[in-house]
């Protein structure tokens, strides 16, 4: 989200979307909610599903930045050809969610600079776990140059 959105923020919504997600009753719940609702039927836009789910940033100046990031996804490629971010994140969620074996979902980042593409894998992206993943993660810009300055030794 770069200098879109506070990186606070940024932290904030992943953290809220990889809780909303996990393994276990999380996970059954959002299985649920898809099934009554077609939360990620394409009915709703990403931003519309995150307001209906309440992950929202607690700051609410940040929310009309978070719900227009989403809704700028749709400008971004993804790695299916032909299907822009936006819609290759609601196509994963709604796959993932009505599969017979839904995996949890695991929101991460990457680099703008090395692929511009909104990407869904499959993964392990937590150490500690051996739980497979249905990984999205969303390309951005760092808001600013890591510092080229040398720490002291002590």
């Amino acid at each position: 989200m770069g200098g879109f959105v506070k990186d606070s923020t940024v932290h904030e919504i992943q953290y809220q979307r990889n809780s909303r997600f996990r393994i276990g009753q999380p996970l059954r719940e959002m299985v649920q909610i898809h099934k009554a609702f077609g939360l990620y039927s394409g009915k709703y836009s990403l931003a519309q599903a995150s307001q209906i789910l309440n992950i929202v940033p607690s700051d609410p100046q940040e929310r009309s930045r978070v719900s227009a990031f989403l809704d700028k996804l749709k400008g971004y490629a993804s790695d299916i050809d032909g299907m822009n971010g936006h819609d290759r994140i609601l196509k994963a969620y709604r796959d993932n969610l009505e599969s017979a074996s839904p995996l949890p979902i695991h929101h991460a980042y990457h680099l703008y600079a090395k692929d511009k593409r909104v990407l869904v894998t499959r993964a392990k992206p937590i150490v500690y776990e051996n739980q497979e993943y249905l990984v999205i993660s969303l390309p951005t810009i760092p808001t600013s140059k890591p510092s080229s300055a040398k720490r002291k030794k002590r």
